[in-house]
Formats: structure tokens, sequence, C-alpha cells
């Protein structure tokens, strides 16, 4: 939702057409408007957006879409809107430039746009924004990442969720194995940091156990 302009936003991948990202858009959630493109690319996946609704940041009104470049390597690619949706920016990449899926983009009360992925090589990663989207980190490394696969040949790609606190505390939280034995199972674990770069030791969530097994 976007509360500058009153606009609910649903970012999707179209199928049958060369619009790899777009975005519908809806004043009252019933009625939508033909899809917006956000990026003509026919290689993007993982889609995700947000919008800062923080009326005393700097950025009130800005949208975020992240997505990753298949046909380069997942490349981690992000879009920005001023105007409710209706016109978005070129595809940008981060200052590494990273690669990853599913990355989930949060924004902080000042409006600092902090995005947790799942990076490459082993690692839960995050990048960052400080002005308003024109640019965008090089991602750091949240924790490593080890998980234990379903069995049956299940696909699932054990990907990342974030969230974030009213006072700006962000939280990823992803399935790993580290705290059972021989990484008999997985647990919901999670890392959380108040300024995208610097993350807490990961923790296991006490509740939460995902059970890697048949039933």
């Amino acid at each position: 939702y976007d509360a500058l302009h009153n606009v609910w936003l649903i970012s999707t991948l179209p199928i049958g057409n060369n619009t790899s990202v777009a975005v519908s858009r809806s004043t009252d959630g019933i009625h939508w408007s033909n899809p917006i493109t956000v990026t003509g690319s026919s290689s993007a996946d993982k889609n995700w957006i947000v919008c800062d609704n923080t009326a005393t940041s700097p950025y009130y009104g800005h949208c975020y879409s992240e997505w990753d470049n298949t046909s380069q390597g997942d490349l981690i690619q992000m879009s920005t809107s001023t105007d409710g949706g209706q016109t978005w920016g070129p595809a940008l990449a981060t200052a590494g430039p990273d690669y990853g899926i599913g990355g989930v983009p949060v924004v902080q009360p000042k409006g600092k746009v902090v995005v947790p992925i799942l990076g490459f090589f082993g690692y839960v990663t995050a990048f960052s924004s400080t002005n308003g989207g024109k640019s965008w980190t090089r991602a750091v490394k949240v924790a490593s990442y080890i998980s234990h696969g379903e069995a049956g040949g299940i696909r699932s790609a054990g990907l990342i969720s974030s969230a974030v606190d009213a006072n700006g505390k962000v939280y990823v939280m992803w399935p790993d194995c580290r705290f059972r034995t021989n990484c008999s199972s997985n647990d919901v674990v999670y890392s959380t940091s108040t300024t995208g770069t610097k993350w807490s030791a990961v923790t296991r969530c006490r509740s939460m156990r995902l059970q890697a097994r048949w039933i």
C-alpha cells in the first residue's frame, strides 16, 4: 500500500507477453488497472515490492520493486516509483554487483530501504539504499545459510522472509539446520539489524520447527 498516493499495488510476473515484472494499481482493492511495466526484461524472477509509508520520511511515497535477472546469472535489480506505481525508473544493480534470489525489501522509518535476500555461495545477504532508490549498496553477509533439503525430491527453494518493526529494527528469517544434530531437520532462524549492515548472531525461533521428512 502506498499511503501518500492512496493506492494499492500488486507486483506480478505476467505470462505470455514480453513484460517480465508488472504492477497493477487499485484505490479500493476491488477494481484494478491494467498491468504497468516495471521492467521489460523477459528474464525476471522472484519479484517483491514495498512502499515507504512513514509521513516524516524524506522519501515518503517512494515504492521499490525488486527482482533477479536470470539471464544475467540472477543479477539483483531494483526499480523505484515516485508516483504511486504509474511509472518506474530504470533497473539498477547493486554496487557489487550482487547475485541472489528472493529478496524482500523493507523500509525503515527514516526512509532507508533494506533488502535481505538469499545470496549465493551459502549466505543470506542484505543491501540497502539511503537516497530513495537512486543507488544501492554492495550486499553484506547476514549469516551463513545451512539448510536440510526436503525428502522425496520436493522442490523448495528455502527462501528468506523479512519484516521491520515500528522502531526500524529489521528481521530476516529462513529455514536452517545448524541447531540440529547432523543437520537432520530445519528450524526457523532469524537475525536482526538496526542498520542493515551489522547483523545479530543467528537465533532459533524455539516455537517453530520445520520438519524435513515425510510424516
